[in-house]
């Protein structure tokens, strides 16, 4: 059985009928099941085929992530940041769950490329890429790390 299996059959244990169900209750256990396994997990994704226009107004949220639920953590390991055409500057940035930032974690990207981790984000937080100066640039961007219970 998958793991996502696995929770959703622990969340319907005692439960005489499904509709009593939460989407919450099923979420939180398979975050504390990825916890356990311990292994990198993406968290600020671009979607398949689509680039992030940079040509909007200075501080626009082009990407946000879900946020940390509360009793976790999560340490960015690696992240990348491709720019498919030439323009503008973008920043990665830690938020609240609303989207007003926290933290700008990496600031002034304005050419391809990735780094290593060590930031961690707190329960509540998110990771954000927003539009630092505005330009004609197209972005791409992956993030990932360990989500990790406190």
């Amino acid at each position: 059985m998958s793991v996502e299996g696995m929770v959703i059959a622990k969340a319907l244990e005692g439960k005489n009928n499904t509709n009593t169900i939460l989407l919450n209750d099923i979420k939180n256990l398979l975050i504390k099941q990825i916890a356990r396994q311990g292994s990198p997990r993406k968290i600020l994704v671009s979607p398949p085929g689509i680039t992030l226009n940079v040509n909007v107004a200075n501080e626009t949220n082009l990407l946000q992530g879900p946020p940390i639920p509360q009793g976790f953590a999560f340490e960015i390991q690696d992240f990348t940041v491709s720019f498919r055409t030439a323009g503008g500057t973008v920043k990665l940035v830690a938020t609240d769950a609303q989207g007003d930032v926290r933290d700008d974690i990496l600031t002034d990207i304005s050419t391809s490329g990735s780094g290593a981790g060590g930031v961690v984000l707190d329960p509540g937080e998110a990771l954000a890429i927003l539009v630092q100066t505005q330009g004609a640039g197209t972005i791409t961007v992956r993030c990932s790390g360990v989500i990790k219970a406190l």
